[in-house]
């Protein structure tokens, strides 16, 4: 059961982790593309002009994720910008990737640091272009206008990234018609990982035994989201059409733009890169638009808080999966059925969805619609409705982070909304209990006022005596309309 605790370690402690725009799929599909388009366009360098360097040029396209998995497991996100574009901007280059090809000591590491480059190519179009942004999996159906969607919206933020990338990383293996990760040998030594990361100003990424460590479960990684793309194939070509139809016609894009014309310009950008290294600094600013914020229609001034140590459930189903996967069983064609790694993944997700984590519930929900053969728009309000009552942190106090005084500390106030759009009229007040208030796990009795105002619950939980300075974690839950139950999480710290 290596594959549990590995989840729990995860969920438990891992905040989110950093922003992702495509699967691990997807960037070795963009990478095949890109290398077909270079060659119509000139000439590849020659270190890539060869078979084998091109599979493994394919495969190291996901090799930056390495470092996401790092920030997640360990919840340190040090090297976060050597995943990133330099500057963190519109008009930023890949200065690690290319730190790494001028450190290269022989053909292969110059091919795993050309796929370095690609990889930050193609997040930094997903990420400034906008895609990344605006909810590609649910921006089209909520209502920014209710003040229970806004919160949803900023909740569902947590893992869209992650829904996202399992469902374009499966259009991408429809697309694709052929092996995307053709070569697992990828690597890159510690040695050269440390030599680019001095030359961008910064540590050492990590000793040389961990930076192995890590890269062997990068792979297993690999392989869990590579067979649970693979497995939605099973869903059947009326399911995975409207998924297809979902992303790639803009379903909630900016300007409607979506899966096919992002990783289309991905393609011209790492293609491009491939001919002409030293031309990075405009490609990715040329090729985006204006970026939207997600959350315009807030008012002014207004910031939403996320739901704490909910983690990123791509990473966490893929690493499950791979626990029992090795990626040499994905060049075996017929070695793990597509309908046994669906269905494994499922008991996963269900497992943590009766754990109250919301987007196990959401995702669960998801998919249990489309393996019943609904389309994914159906799917997608069924999932909806499936979200527990949401705590909405502007009513939150102590607001999740800050730092406060005794006094300020010595009564909470949560506001729930309403995002599944479940209650009508002034009878929601009496659709909603909460059942426990806890305070360093320990159950505090006091009775709370809840009262309704159209859109949200209201909830005074009042906490006596004042609070000693120190670090403080506190937990709510209750029950809403249909026995639906919620809980949240929180932290603060109360100063002398």
């Amino acid at each position: 059961m290596r594959w549990f605790r590995l989840l729990v370690v995860h969920v438990l402690l891992a905040p989110l982790s950093l922003a992702l725009g495509w699967g691990f799929v997807t960037h070795a599909w963009i990478n095949r593309r890109a290398l077909d388009k270079a060659k119509q366009w000139g000439s590849l360098p020659p270190e890539i002009s060869n078979p084998k360097a091109e599979r493994l040029f394919q495969t190291c396209g996901t090799l930056p994720d390495a470092l996401s998995l790092h920030s997640l497991v360990e919840s340190d996100h040090a090297y976060d910008a050597f995943h990133c574009l330099t500057p963190y901007g519109a008009g930023g280059g890949p200065d690690f990737g290319l730190q790494l090809l001028a450190n290269a000591r022989d053909a292969d590491d110059k091919v795993a640091a050309y796929g370095w480059c690609a990889h930050q190519l193609s997040d930094g179009l997903a990420h400034y272009g906008g895609y990344c942004e605006s909810l590609p999996t649910f921006g089209s159906i909520l209502n920014t206008g209710s003040p229970g969607d806004l919160v949803a919206q900023q909740a569902l933020l947590d893992f869209d990234h992650g829904l996202t990338e399992v469902f374009v990383d499966t259009i991408a293996v429809i697309k694709a018609a052929q092996e995307l990760f053709p070569y697992a040998d990828m690597d890159l030594t510690p040695s050269l990982v440390q030599s680019a990361s001095r030359g961008m100003g910064g540590v050492p990424v990590l000793p040389a035994a961990e930076w192995g460590e890590l890269l062997r479960h990068f792979r297993g990684v690999l392989a869990g989201e590579g067979a649970l793309a693979r497995s939605l194939r099973h869903l059947g070509p009326t399911v995975l059409g409207s998924i297809e139809a979902h992303y790639d016609q803009g379903g909630g894009q900016v300007g409607g733009q979506g899966f096919g014309f992002w990783t289309g310009q991905a393609v011209d950008a790492v293609a491009a890169f491939l001919l002409d290294p030293s031309a990075t600094g405009t490609w990715v600013q040329s090729a985006t638009a204006p970026r939207t914020p997600v959350a315009s229609a807030l008012p002014s001034g207004t910031s939403l808080g996320l739901p704490q140590r909910s983690g990123d459930l791509a990473y966490l189903v893929a690493d499950a999966l791979g626990s029992w996967l090795h990626i040499e069983d994905m060049l075996l064609p017929g070695t793990i059925g597509d309908a046994a790694v669906f269905h494994t993944a499922m008991a996963v997700i269900s497992k943590w969805a009766r754990n109250l984590t919301l987007q196990f519930c959401v995702a669960n929900a998801l998919l249990d619609s489309l393996a019943a053969g609904q389309t994914f728009g159906v799917a997608l309000q069924r999932a909806i409705k499936a979200l527990p009552p949401l705590v909405d942190t502007r009513g939150v106090k102590p607001a999740p982070g800050s730092t406060v005084t005794p006094s300020q500390a010595s009564a909470v106030s949560v506001v729930v909304a309403d995002a599944a759009g479940d209650l009508a009229g002034a009878s929601g007040a009496g659709q909603l209990a909460i059942d426990s208030l806890k305070l360093m796990d320990h159950p505090i009795d006091i009775t709370p006022s809840v009262t309704w105002d159209g859109g949200t619950w209201l909830v005074a939980l009042p906490i006596r005596p004042e609070l000693c300075p120190g670090s403080y974690e506190m937990e709510v839950q209750g029950t809403g309309p249909g026995g639906k139950r919620f809980r949240y999480e929180w932290e603060f710290v109360v100063k002398a």
